[in-house]
C-alpha cells in the first residue's frame, strides 16, 4: 500500500514538473539587440523633438517679452507727450491772458495820458 501511494505522488510530483515547464522565447540575441537599437532611435528622435520644442517655446517666450516691453514702452510715451502737450496748451494759455492784459492796459492808457506816458516807457504801446 505504502508502495502504491509512494508510485502515486511519484506520477503526480513527475507530472507537475512536466507540465511546469515554459518553452523558452522564441527571440534570439540579435532580434533583442536590433529592437533594442530600434528603441534607443525612437528616443533619441523623440529628444530631438522635444529640444525642437523647447527652443521654439524659448523663442515665444522671448518675443512675449519684447512685445511687453514695447508696450510699456508706448505707454511712457503716450503719457510723456500728454504731459508736454499740457504744458503747451498752459503756456498758450497763459500768453493769451498777458496779451488780454496789455489790451486792457492800451484801452485804459487811452483814457488816462498818465498811465500811457508809463506805458511807452515800457514799450508796451
Amino acid at each position: 500500500m505504502q508502495k502504491r501511494i509512494l508510485l502515486v505522488l511519484l506520477v503526480i510530483a513527475i507530472s507537475n514538473v512536466c507540465f511546469s515547464y515554459q518553452k523558452a522565447s522564441s527571440l534570439t540575441d540579435k532580434e533583442i539587440i536590433e529592437r533594442l537599437t530600434r528603441l534607443e532611435e525612437g528616443q533619441k528622435a523623440i529628444n530631438q523633438r522635444l529640444n525642437e520644442m523647447n527652443k521654439r517655446i524659448d523663442m515665444l517666450a522671448s518675443l512675449i517679452y519684447v512685445i511687453i516691453a514695447g508696450i510699456f514702452g508706448l505707454i511712457g510715451f503716450v503719457v510723456w507727450d500728454r504731459k508736454s502737450m499740457a504744458e503747451q496748451v498752459r503756456r498758450q494759455l497763459e500768453e493769451s491772458k498777458i496779451r488780454d492784459v496789455i489790451l486792457a492796459l492800451r484801452e485804459y492808457g487811452r483814457e488816462h495820458p498818465e498811465f500811457e506816458e508809463v506805458l511807452r516807457r515800457f514799450d508796451l504801446l
